[in-house]
């Protein structure tokens, strides 16, 4: 077993189980304490865990992705200003899935409401906040709630309505670099990848706080997107990257 895949089963046996001795992960891994608290090491800067002498928990034990509502409020304006420049795509667009993360909450709060819009989305705080606008349509999809509160967990096509053709799709990330794109977590992962499969056209809004950060999952390369909306002018190497490879790259205004 190779360090990445190992890392991915400790974290999720740490998430699981909140606080962890080294000892007891090394006897679960069959691997040394040493190759543990290597792993921990890198799982701690990735913001990921936390060490303590001799053992491991899950970061300031809610975990990210608990805590849906107070990371709505992480950099709020740089979402929104990302956001702003997506919502420009959507002319002639009558049909979109919009996923369970934060980003795309914001998206939601920045839809003209009197466009005549279909709107499919696992994002339960996206759903109540478009619910009364008359001329947008919300669909949701049936399946299990995450443990961010937010985001329905669809885990076969049967849950997902059968007449239902979504044109675009807006997805975000944990983190984005040359290499491809990141998470720390996969919940809504298996709607986001049917539609990222089946819209026409796939958008990744991020903005830029998220540029080389990690995550313990690699959920797209760069060839299965066809927009990248950020918030600020990207790198220099990345924009470059992202040219070579046939990504529409746009960004928003201050």
């Amino acid at each position: 077993m190779n360090s990445k895949v190992r890392r991915r089963e400790l974290y999720e046996f740490i998430k699981r189980n909140r606080e962890v001795q080294v000892a007891d992960l090394a006897k679960l891994m069959n691997v040394s304490c040493m190759t543990i608290r290597r792993d921990l090491a890198a799982m701690e800067t990735e913001g990921l865990v936390t060490r303590s002498y001799g053992k491991a928990s899950l970061k300031n034990d809610s975990a990210n992705e608990i805590s849906f509502a107070e990371r709505i409020n992480v950099n709020y304006e740089y979402k929104q200003r990302a956001c702003r420049e997506a919502v420009k795509l959507l002319d002639g667009v009558s049909s979109i899935f919009i996923d369970g993360s934060t980003t795309c909450y914001a998206l939601s709060t920045l839809l003209p409401p009197e466009r005549n819009l279909r709107v499919l989305t696992c994002n339960l705080n996206a759903a109540m906040f478009l619910r009364g606008m008359r001329n947008i349509e919300v669909i949701l999809p049936g399946g299990t709630l995450a443990e961010d509160q937010n985001t329905i967990n669809t885990k076969s096509a049967q849950l997902i309505p059968d007449d239902v053709f979504v044109e675009m799709a807006f997805v975000s990330c944990g983190g984005f670099s040359e290499s491809g794109v990141v998470d720390s977590n996969l919940s809504g992962a298996y709607i986001r990848n049917y539609f990222r499969k089946t819209a026409q056209s796939v958008v990744l809004i991020a903005d830029h706080t998220k540029y080389k950060k990690r995550g313990l999952y690699a959920v797209w390369s760069w060839s299965d997107l066809d927009y990248f909306i950020t918030d600020t002018q990207p790198e220099a190497s990345l924009f470059q990257h992202l040219q070579r490879q046939g990504i529409r790259v746009r960004w928003g205004q201050a």
